[in-house]
């Protein structure tokens, strides 16, 4: 901004009056020498005319003072000086309340600005701090979720623990009144020489033997439900229930043809496996007893309908059905030769067979009830049988001449099976011992004891070292056939086991059993190695091929089985 210049004023070296004060100030003044007012040259005339004389040095843009104008051109330069003050006063007082406004507004924005972050920090904390609780809450749920799931576990392990515990008593209590009843059974056998069912006691028979029918109806049903409860307890504890017999442990079943051996939590599969190769049906009624001729290529079958028959391994066809008993037909054996087939029914009776034509040899006539087992030696000169008369009967299979009997069980006599150099005969039988005999004099040479219940199926190893016995406790025991010494007990199936088979090798175990299914098993560690589910029912006969590829079997749903080894 340039400053006044009185040289350039139109009023120039004229006296004013100040409008304040009246009093004459010097030409040029700005303000009043007098009061300080400020003094307005175009509001006032002038006082005198006077001829404006030029400064020596004063500049438009600027006051330059010349050393020798120092009379009235001293107030002129003062008056300039206080303007140039006064001008700068209020500039500055302008400023500074521009800066005050600017500042104020600044603070103002910054705040603004700072309570804004504040704010969208404080609204993320608390997004924060949501997610958190929601989390919490989440995971709080999914503990409660899973403490009422596993407070539901175990109560319903607690319920199934129970449950089994209630049906082991149960099942404990058939079995013993079940072993009363045949006790009465056999009582009433041997008061009747004419066999079961006749004469006085005819009547008490027939109600002991419906009675036991109908118990044992139950104690099948008790034990299947056990074997369900067993099933879902696994299923909660994800290991099987201890068994407590022996110390031993029940093996984890898996469903399907094959079977695994469950180990918590990692499951391995086993390394036998048995296809079904074919169904061979024709029986009419349950299938009892299943043999392999000794050259693998036919499989005999004795059913309760009465009748044995013959069929075609390979083909699967049946070749004959042989027809002759009266009763069923609960025990079949080849010859070692494999020409010829015995059979053994509850009508008391053996019969021999031509196993190519189908032709009835002769009858074995002696026992004086039922006929459950028949075996013949290795050396093929003796032919054995068991019955429910508690007796053992020795014959000539050439002659039919009955050699020799054989007593001392003190209950039926359910299966027999010969020493590989046929010198000794083994018996079992309900009384839950397995008897040692010599076969040529007939002495007694040992018992082995250890089963709870009735023995149902022995046999030995081809080595002749092994013998295997089922038993309706659930359990399979091997022994030394030698000493009689107890080698192993075997668990795993649920229900009574009614028939084992060695392989040829001796390595493998076949069993079938009232729970459906037939189990192979490794003789050394006792281990089970497959699991055969095809029948529909109780499973009374298995037996392997003389090749050990295949394994026939017999059920109560009429049906025989073929299955073959996939290695």
């Amino acid at each position: 901004m340039g400053i006044y210049s009185p040289s350039n004023h139109p009023f120039a070296n004229t006296l004013m009056n100040c409008p304040s004060c009246s009093k004459e100030n010097p030409d040029g003044a700005l303000f009043c020498v007098h009061c300080n007012a400020a003094l307005d040259l175009a509001d006032n005339a002038p006082l005198l005319d006077a001829t404006p004389e030029e400064p020596d040095n004063l500049a438009v843009e600027g006051i330059n003072i010349d050393a020798g104008n120092s009379g009235s051109r001293l107030g002129i330069v003062t008056n300039m000086v206080r303007g140039l003050v006064a001008g700068s006063l209020w500039g500055w007082l302008a400023a500074t309340l521009m800066l005050i406004i600017i500042t104020s507004i600044s603070v103002l924005l910054w705040q603004a600005y700072s309570d804004k972050g504040l704010l969208i920090t404080e609204i993320e904390l608390q997004k924060a701090e949501i997610a958190k609780l929601n989390k919490r809450k989440k995971s709080g749920s999914k503990q409660i979720e899973d403490l009422k799931a596993q407070f539901k576990i175990e109560a319903e392990e607690i319920r199934l623990k129970v449950a089994l515990e209630t049906g082991d008593k149960l099942k404990a209590e058939h079995q013993t009144e079940l072993k009363n009843l045949r006790d009465q059974i056999s009582t009433l056998e041997a008061q009747s020489p004419s066999g079961p069912g006749n004469g006085a006691s005819k009547e008490d028979y027939a109600r002991l033997t419906e009675k036991t029918r109908k118990l044992a109806k139950r104690h099948t049903e008790a034990t299947q439900e056990i074997a369900r409860l067993k099933i879902q307890l696994l299923a909660y504890t994800g290991k099987p229930k201890e068994k407590t017999q022996k110390g031993a442990s029940t093996k984890t079943l898996a469903k399907g043809k094959t079977a695994t051996k469950k180990k918590t939590p990692k499951k391995t599969s086993t390394t036998l496996i048995f296809d079904q190769e074919k169904v061979l049906l024709g029986h009419r009624d349950w299938v009892y007893s299943v043999s392999f001729s000794p050259d693998g290529k036919l499989v005999a079958s004795g059913s309760k309908d009465r009748t044995v028959r013959i069929w075609d391994v390979k083909k699967g066809v049946l070749l004959h059905t042989l027809t002759g008993h009266q009763n069923w037909v609960p025990g079949i054996a080849f010859s070692p030769n494999g020409k010829r087939i015995a059979s053994a029914s509850w009508d008391k009776t053996i019969k021999l067979w031509d196993t190519q034509s189908g032709a009835q040899i002769r009858t074995f006539i002696g026992h004086k009830n039922w006929v459950r087992a028949v075996a013949f030696s290795p050396n093929g000169k003796l032919l054995a049988s068991g019955s429910t008369d508690k007796t053992i009967k020795l014959w000539d299979p050439e002659t039919g001449r009955l050699l020799r009997t054989l007593t001392g069980h003190q209950q039926r006599v359910r299966t027999l099976v010969f020493s590989i150099d046929s010198k000794r005969l083994y018996s079992g039988s309900w009384d839950q011992t397995i008897r040692v005999w010599d076969s040529h004099t007939g002495a007694l040479i040992n018992t082995l004891k250890g089963h709870t219940d009735s023995i149902n199926s022995i046999t030995i190893s081809k080595d002749g070292k092994t013998l295997a016995s089922a038993s309706a406790d659930e359990t399979i025991r091997l022994w030394d056939a030698q000493t009689g010494k107890h080698i192993k007990t075997i668990f795993g199936h649920q229900q009574a086991v009614h028939t084992v088979s060695f392989s040829p090798d001796g390595r493998w175990l076949a069993s079938g059993s009232s729970d459906k299914t037939i189990r192979v098993w490794d003789t050394k560690s006792g281990k089970q190695l497959g699991l055969l589910l095809g029948h529909q029912d109780w499973v009374p006969s298995v037996a392997f091929s003389p090749d050990g590829h295949r394994i026939v079997s017999g059920g109560t749903d009429n049906a025989i089985i073929i299955w073959k080894h996939k290695g």
